[in-house]
């Protein structure tokens, strides 16, 4: 990343605070903010991007979302800077690590497993989840 950069990428596991973080530092600085799994829900005029992951698979979402990651990170970016909370699963592909490493600087939000857990039970969004074999407590 250029030292100048004016992008904050927050990555991390789901439940791990992106959005939450992201909004509060946003209001804070004066930043414009931008949740990744909204915009592309927006762009694929679907309801949630759990639900356009439900539809369209693991594959293709991640496809789209790196079309979607790719033009948040083109877009003109204000003067007080962008923070981006990145989908969960935004840094599988290859080609979006390399992409949020050029234009961003990425901040890897971390919890607890237990807390992900309760955040992730008490979230009421229709996201799929990565294993639905695997219960989130054992």
């Amino acid at each position: 990343m250029k030292s100048g950069a004016r992008i904050l990428a927050l990555i991390g596991l789901r439940g791990a605070g992106k959005s939450s973080i992201g909004r509060s530092l946003a209001n804070l600085r004066g930043a414009q903010f931008l949740d990744l799994d909204s915009e592309l829900a927006r762009a694929e005029k679907e309801s949630s991007a759990g639900a356009l992951l439900a539809k369209v698979g693991s594959e293709e979402f991640r496809r789209l979302e790196l079309k979607v990651l790719r033009a948040c990170l083109s877009a003109t970016v204000p003067p007080a800077g962008l923070i981006l909370a990145t989908g969960g699963g935004c840094v599988e592909l290859a080609a979006g690590r390399e992409l949020l490493r050029q234009k961003a600087f990425c901040v890897w939000l971390r919890a607890p497993v237990e807390v992900l857990v309760r955040r992730i039970e008490a979230d009421g969004s229709p996201r799929p989840r990565l294993n639905p074999e695997v219960p989130l407590r054992q």
